[in-house]
């Protein structure tokens, strides 16, 4: 919105309703916000969770945009691996902080985390590690640069669960215009199922688990309308299941008391936010 006034050379005639508008809307949003926080219920479970940044001393002046532009003679290199180096220890050492001191879920930010694709897998190999000595889950904004290539820069997000696992590796898709369009290899757009990514490691629905669990998502459907698009993405992902080897069964009972069955590893988020409620027998 600045810079918007500021192409129109802050005109009031022209910019005064945009910029109105735009604090009102702002306003609202602080208030609501600051009023939703205040009267939140203060008893209810919560995730403690920490985010990291990076140094802001170890590079210098533009060193950051060479790397990931994948411009780095062989003579820098060695100097730049260094430098990357305490990068990744300065990540991994504050992530092991923030765990001892409490924190379950630690958010890396987007790109943060420089690295040369060489390097990358057994940098994640340590991450992992990591992950598993402090059972916590650890969001990774990676910035991978492959020197030399036509797009050498993959801005990615990978999600590691408290057993070392990777749940989720995401490669963006659609690149701001500008600088980071004429650098970045971009991802194919699909963002994977964290929820059910757990289960496939350990089982698929059968055709009867399968069958169970969308005939009591339509029948939520047809007596909560309104709930209509969130169980339109339950029944997605169930769909979106393999079926194939039979799972161990829990039993469980909707809203209206019919049982059903499905696999005790599975992520039960995706029910209850459809309306089932489950109880193990």
């Amino acid at each position: 919105m600045f810079e918007w006034a500021w192409g129109r050379s802050f005109d009031w005639s022209v910019v005064r309703a945009p910029l109105v508008t735009a604090a009102a809307v702002l306003a609202a949003i602080v208030v609501g916000g600051s009023v939703r926080l205040a009267l939140a219920p203060t008893d209810r479970p919560s995730l403690r969770m920490a985010a990291l940044n990076r140094p802001v001393d170890l590079f210098g002046p533009g060193e950051m945009t060479r790397i990931a532009e994948g411009r780095v003679s062989a003579d820098e290199r060695m100097r730049l691996t260094v430098k990357l180096t305490r990068l990744h220890d300065w990540f991994l050492e504050g992530s092991r902080r923030e765990a001892r001191a409490g924190a379950r879920l630690i958010a890396w930010p987007e790109q943060n985390l420089l690295i040369f694709k060489e390097d990358e897998p057994a940098f994640i190999t340590r991450a992992q590690r990591l992950a598993a000595a402090e059972g916590v889950y650890l969001a990774i904004g990676l910035g991978t640069v492959s020197a030399g290539a036509a797009l050498p820069f993959e801005n990615r997000m990978i999600l590691i669960d408290p057993a070392g696992a990777i749940v989720v590796s995401y490669l963006k898709s659609h690149a701001v215009v500008g600088w980071e369009a004429s650098i970045m290899k971009p991802g194919d757009g699909r963002v994977p199922l964290w929820d059910f990514s757990r289960q496939l490691q350990t089982g698929r629905l059968s055709a009867t688990q399968e069958s169970l669990v969308l005939t009591h998502l339509e029948k939520i459907e047809r007596a909560r309308p309104g709930a209509a698009a969130s169980v339109e993405r339950s029944r997605h992902m169930v769909s979106a299941l393999t079926v194939g080897k039979v799972a161990p069964d829990i039993t469980g009972t909707d809203l209206d008391g019919v049982e059903f069955r499905a696999h005790p590893q599975v992520e039960l988020g995706w029910i209850h936010r459809a309306g089932f409620s489950t109880h193990h027998r």
